[in-house]
């Protein structure tokens, strides 16, 4: 479907229909409801997003999503960069089982869980610096680096290739789900530098 929209990447002010109409129907095309579209043109939303199996590859130049009321979920496609997803997510984000290699343009500002599981994330870059539930299981993470000092529900980071305890967070108030490349480190080891709340499974 994202296909049909390819021939709008073209300079704005060289098509025969407003920015706007070609705004609306993408939306439509990708049935987004609800939604208001601001001055700036960024698009709020006041119910959930789903975009999943679009086969996206990146979201349209014209596309800039705003403020979420409910959840986004831009997952299983094919995206490359996050840019034109939501600044703000009232509930959760979902961008797992895509092709991202960071965070960047992703949201400022998650409510509730923030899921980036499957991808090929290599640096946690873009990051919100506060976070509940959050899962990058599955990437090419090495560290840790970015991550808050606090996680505020659960941290899911296993199956990357993490080599050691640097950069992890001083604080997780839910479970924490880790291990390492050379599965060197103990959950002792990790309680000594890690105030875990809940269970520590690795």
């Amino acid at each position: 479907m994202y296909n049909n929209f390819k021939r709008y990447e073209k300079p704005i002010n060289n098509l025969d229909i407003g920015k706007l109409n070609i705004i609306k129907s993408w939306l439509h095309e990708m049935n987004v409801v609800n939604y208001t579209i601001n001055d700036d043109y960024t698009i709020d939303v006041k119910s959930d997003v789903n975009l999943t199996y679009k086969n996206l590859t990146k979201f349209p130049d014209f596309i800039k999503f705003n403020i979420i009321k409910g959840s986004f979920y831009c997952n299983h496609n094919k995206l490359k960069s996050l840019k034109g997803s939501p600044n703000i997510v009232n509930v959760s984000f979902f961008c797992n089982d895509n092709e991202l290699t960071s965070l960047n343009y992703g949201p400022i500002i998650v409510n509730s869980s923030y899921i980036a599981h499957n991808n090929k994330i290599r640096n946690l870059n873009g990051i919100p610096q506060h976070l509940n539930t959050f899962s990058c299981n599955n990437n090419l993470l090495t560290n840790l680096q970015e991550v808050p000092k606090i996680i505020y529900g659960d941290l899911y980071c296993q199956d990357n290739y993490l080599n050691n305890l640097h950069n992890i967070p001083t604080n997780v108030k839910g479970n924490l789900y880790i291990n390492f490349k050379n599965n060197e480190y103990s959950i002792d080891d990790i309680r000594k530098v890690c105030y875990v709340e809940g269970n520590i499974y690795v």
